[in-house]
């Protein structure tokens, strides 16, 4: 439905009569229309038609304060020409986002249905590609005070032309997809029946969330069901989902440990959700963690009394978070408090500092001992992330204290990594496969294979044991183009991994890289095809005659947003900065008034961790230019 973008009229605020008529649409008498943290509670609307013209409808959005853009959260056709396409689903439908399905989660708005990680990541939300009868099944959950009636209602809510959510069975709250349900309940659980179970409407980073640059990710408690010890296992359940994955296909090898607890129905835990790195902390999340780094900070670090607040923060609490948590991510502007002022003086109401007004700033005059507060008592000390230095002479805030955790965090950065897939009817992929059968190859792979069948076939040379004999398949592996077997049969074993990749590069290994953000998550579903990373290129160029500009092209690779980063820039660079497209690279660029190089280096570099020498490459067009004053 939404692989691209679709096109859309101008928003605009929606009536308190039409949003009452919005609600009674619906249909669910628990529902109201909630917002997300830092969301307004106004509602807008626009007409939108899909790129091929087959659709159309209305989308409802609410405005996200933090990032000033909109977030839908209820879309429904108008105009439907592909009858086929989408023909068990009726026109003036209201259809939820994931984001709605997130925000009210325990209400049911939509029945769900639950397949695996494989199919839901990478064919689903890859691709869009509809949910097979063979790969899901459906979820009903479980509570104490349920009766079997409460099941039979749920199971009647699975029939033709409902909407339904798509989710993963380890965490069937977190909805990634809505789609129409093309069969009932009875067709549904038979795992015999090969039809197209849902079809997709709406996934996560489809065309929608694209098109209104969606940042929202789900809250922390609807990722809390975890099933590794299942209470209560339903046999022939069990075996229905094993069936299923048998007659699978692809995706479905990856259906992960025989599916245990996951069959007709699905019991709830109470077990405390793990924290995980796509999921947003609240603001009181966050002000649990900045009062944990308080109690570290007044029971082991030496404060030396007075402090200002901002030197308390900075080189104290900040340096006091958990040793695995970012400062992006935690910090006093996310808290429920946003200044650094009311924050202290809601410790001071609580008794565990005293302030002091001075020149407009405050000053902590007196900080609370494990005497007088019991909460500093039983506080118990975590490892935590210090302080972040420039040179190893720094030293961080609490080496002082004498803890032993006190180590200097490094600077994340982006990393990438290479892999190797060999083309058929090679001789490298034969060797390959003989020892292992996985589709990539990490140079760290081929160097453990290699070290294996040297001590396997005693291929260490008996006068020289730094070199190696070349038998039949390592020599045809190194030499592919030699056909009469003229060459050496000895290498030095140091040589011998960049000889296998070297000679087999581009004819017989195709080279594939994959980019990691700071968070250590991947940027590509899968890896992309090339022996280089591309970087991210900063133009300097005159335009109009003397007018300088700095471009800033191809950082979309890396997960930047253009528009962020605009944001960004426009403040740090004191001048205007805008977002055009490239024609050459098929991307979007950021133009920056004035010569700007180093700043742009340093907000790269400290910001979204691309170091120069790797991720960055610069190009003068000025020749020497500079706008006159």
């Amino acid at each position: 439905m939404f692989k691209k973008e679709p096109q859309y009229k101008a928003l605009s605020n929606l009536r308190n009569s039409d949003k009452k008529k919005l609600i009674s649409q619906i249909n669910n008498p628990e529902y109201k229309i909630t917002t997300f943290n830092n969301t307004s509670s106004s509602i807008s609307y626009a007409s939108f038609d899909t790129f091929n013209n087959n659709q159309s409808g209305i989308v409802y959005t609410i405005l996200d304060n933090e990032t000033n853009n909109n977030i839908p959260i209820w879309f429904e056709f108008k105009k439907n020409k592909d009858i086929n396409w989408l023909n068990f689903l009726k026109e003036n439908v209201l259809v939820p986002t994931v984001y709605t399905c997130w925000n009210s989660p325990d209400i049911n708005l939509v029945p769900t249905v639950i397949t695996n990680d494989f199919v839901l990541d990478e064919k689903i939300l890859g691709s869009g590609a509809n949910l097979m009868n063979k790969g899901c099944w459906v979820y009903i959950s479980h509570s104490d005070n349920q009766t079997e009636e409460d099941i039979e209602q749920q199971k009647k809510r699975y029939i033709k032309g409902q909407i339904v959510g798509v989710s993963s069975y380890k965490t069937p709250k977190y909805i990634k997809a809505v789609g129409v349900l093309c069969i009932d309940y009875k067709d549904l659980i038979d795992e015999n029946k090969p039809d197209v179970a849902v079809k997709i409407i709406h996934w996560l980073g489809d065309g929608l969330c694209k098109s209104f640059k969606c940042k929202v990710k789900p809250p922390r408690y609807i990722i809390d069901y975890h099933d590794d010890e299942p209470e209560d296992e339903n046999e022939n359940g069990n075996e229905n989902v094993n069936e299923k994955k048998d007659n699978n296909e692809e995706g479905q090898k990856e259906l992960e440990a025989n599916n245990e607890g996951v069959g007709y129905s699905i019991k709830q835990t109470n077990k405390i959700p793990s924290f995980a790195e796509e999921v947003v902390l609240r603001p009181e999340d966050i002000d649990e963690f900045l009062q944990r780094a308080m109690y570290y900070t007044l029971t082991q670090d030496k404060l030396e009394l007075p402090i200002t607040s901002s030197n308390f923060v900075s080189n104290h609490l900040n340096v006091n978070l958990p040793k695995r948590v970012s400062p992006q991510d935690i910090n006093v502007k996310k808290s429920s408090f946003k200044k650094i002022i009311k924050l202290l003086k809601h410790w001071e109401k609580q008794g565990f500092m005293k302030l002091k007004s001075k020149g407009g700033d405050y000053i902590i005059i007196n900080v609370a001992s494990k005497t007088t507060k019991p909460e500093l008592l039983a506080f118990d000390p975590y490892p935590i992330r210090g302080r972040i230095v420039a040179d190893n002479n720094a030293t961080s805030g609490t080496a002082k204290s004498g803890v032993n955790e006190s180590v200097s965090a490094k600077k994340d950065t982006v990393k990438t990594a290479l892999f190797y897939k060999p083309t058929s009817n090679s001789n490298i992929k034969s060797f390959l496969q003989k020892q292992s059968s996985k589709e990539l190859y990490t140079q760290e792979d081929i160097k453990t294979m290699l070290d294996r069948y040297i001590t396997e076939n005693n291929l260490v040379y008996s006068s020289d044991r730094s070199k190696v004999l070349l038998d039949d398949n390592l020599y045809g592996i190194i030499n592919s183009s030699d056909s009469n077997g003229n060459k050496e049969r000895t290498i030095p074993r140091s040589q011998l991994l960049n000889r296998v990749i070297s000679n087999n590069s581009n004819k017989h290994l195709l080279a594939y890289y994959q980019i990691y953000n700071i968070k250590g998550e991947k940027l590509f579903n899968k890896p992309q095809r090339g022996n280089n990373v591309p970087k991210v290129q900063i133009v300097t160029e005159v335009k109009i005659g003397r007018k300088i500009i700095t471009k800033v092209i191809k950082h979309e690779l890396y997960g930047i947003d253009s528009v962020e980063l605009a944001k960004i820039l426009k403040v740090k660079c004191n001048g205007s900065a805008t977002i055009q497209e490239n024609k050459q690279f098929k991307c979007n660029e950021v133009i920056v008034q004035g010569s700007h190089e180093s700043i742009i280096l340093d907000i790269l570099n400290s910001q979204y961790g691309l170091p120069q020498a790797k991720f960055i490459q610069l190009e003068n067009k000025t020749g020497g230019k500079r706008k006159k004053k």
